[in-house]
């Protein structure tokens, strides 16, 4: 299942009501229209494998598909293992506590 260039700029229209998008530039609304082409591809083709029973879940449009996975880490993942040393090794603990009384 492919989607039309002009099938994608109505959802891409529907999606920036929906969610309030308004770019600074035509340049800025261009990229990330490209972008959204990009991730409605994506969202298609999951969603297809699914009905197929290739997943277990859909995948569907947000706030956050006009953005592409390296704009979305930047912006709100941790910077933490980007700036941690590179001599620091992270070990997990397991940590028991009391039983509870079950009287």
């Amino acid at each position: 299942l492919s989607i039309s260039k002009l099938e994608t700029a109505e959802k891409f229209q529907q999606w920036k009501e929906e969610f309030g998008t308004v770019y600074e530039s035509e340049s800025d609304e261009q990229t990330a229209f490209t972008t959204f082409s990009d991730n409605l591809a994506f969202i298609t083709k999951h969603n297809e494998e699914y009905t197929q029973g290739k997943w277990s879940f859909t995948v569907g449009l947000n706030q956050f598909s006009d953005l592409t996975t390296a704009q979305f880490k930047s912006m709100y993942l941790s910077t933490f293992e980007q700036t941690r040393p590179s001599n620091l090794v992270l070990h997990a603990k397991t940590v028991a506590t009391p039983a509870a009384d079950s009287v």
